[in-house]
């Protein structure tokens, strides 16, 4: 992928879609995409890079196209999610540092976290988390927003994904106190006192909502569901509590299924989930996503290379002009 340093904020060649005419007429529709505009509106988002000049963008039109789709061609509202997809790189490295499936292969071989390979009725991937399978003292708990951000840059490579979105789908089964208790204060400075009597719910809403903040305002997907199963006993109980401080659109998102999932399948088919949730596929496993991603760790290495830069880097590329 091309840097805008490389290119000089010149025009690329013009992209070429391989959306159906049935999904072009849904972009255009729900995002306000027109094809014969499209080269337009991802110049118009290259112009922009000037606006910061202490980030060394990508200028590829398709990965520009992800983030004017996701802010539906509005340029302002792309640009922000563009400098955001960036900056949030550089306030968690924890998180984003050495990001390359290699790092973070346990995660797959735990059956933590996949995509299936299957879309459901509406053509949206579908991405299960199973973090009650998460062993605290093996990882810390990045490795499973690592696995989960990865996971969703590789989707997004995709433009039907692109257009239709995802679905998450969140196992508590077998999540305890212990796992909680490794989120660490990163989570719990941004919870208000209201969940203090409830600590280790408390932690599991918050790291579920932490991940659904950074996918939500820094990348360009379009999450259209989130679906908790198999959550502990009091869960729903303090949800209940949680509730009234969520954003409307979240609210809307998100639904509780309990192990009973009837309501589940009113959501997603039976027929695109696995037989762990009462589906008609093959029970769960990662290993299928897991060999996809191994063979990606290139194309995150060169992703790696752009970024907010800082003064020395600014130095050495202004030297380099």
């Amino acid at each position: 992928m091309a840097s805008h340093t490389d290119i000089d904020l010149k025009p690329e060649e013009e992209f070429v879609s391989t959306l159906s005419p049935e999904l072009l007429q849904k972009a255009t529709r729900e995002l306000n995409e027109k094809p014969e505009w499209r080269q337009r509106d991802i110049q118009a988002l290259r112009d922009m890079f000037t606006k910061r000049p202490d980030i060394n963008f990508c200028s590829d039109n398709g990965f520009l196209l992800r983030f004017l789709r996701a802010k539906k061609f509005d340029y302002e509202r792309a640009f922000q999610m563009l400098v955001n997809y960036y900056e949030i790189r550089k306030q968690y490295p924890g998180i984003y540092n050495e990001l390359l499936p290699s790092n973070i292969k346990h995660i797959w071989d735990n059956n933590l976290q996949a995509a299936l390979p299957s879309r459901d009725q509406e053509g949206r991937r579908i991405v299960i988390f199973r973090p009650g399978k998460w062993d605290p003292s093996e990882y810390p708990v990045q490795d499973l927003i690592k696995a989960n951000l990865l996971t969703v840059e590789k989707l997004l490579e995709d433009e039907e994904t692109q257009v239709n979105g995802i679905v998450l789908i969140g196992d508590l089964k077998g999540f305890r106190f212990s796992h909680a208790m490794h989120l660490g204060p990163l989570f719990a400075k941004q919870v208000t006192s209201i969940f203090q009597p409830c600590l280790w719910f408390r932690e599991v809403n918050l790291f579920l909502l932490q991940l659904d903040s950074i996918l939500q305002n820094a990348m360009p997907i379009r999450i259209k569901g989130m679906h908790y199963v198999n959550e502990p006993r009091l869960f729903d109980a303090v949800f209940a509590v949680v509730r009234p401080f969520l954003k409307e659109k979240l609210k809307n998102r998100i639904r509780i299924h309990g192990s009973d999932f009837t309501s589940l399948h009113e959501c997603i088919p039976s027929s695109s989930l696995p037989a762990d949730y009462g589906g008609s596929l093959p029970f769960f496993t990662s290993r299928q996503w897991k060999d996809a991603m191994l063979k990606s760790d290139n194309e995150f290495k060169e992703s790696s290379k752009y970024g907010v830069m800082d003064d020395g880097e600014m130095k050495e590329f202004a030297e380099t002009q």
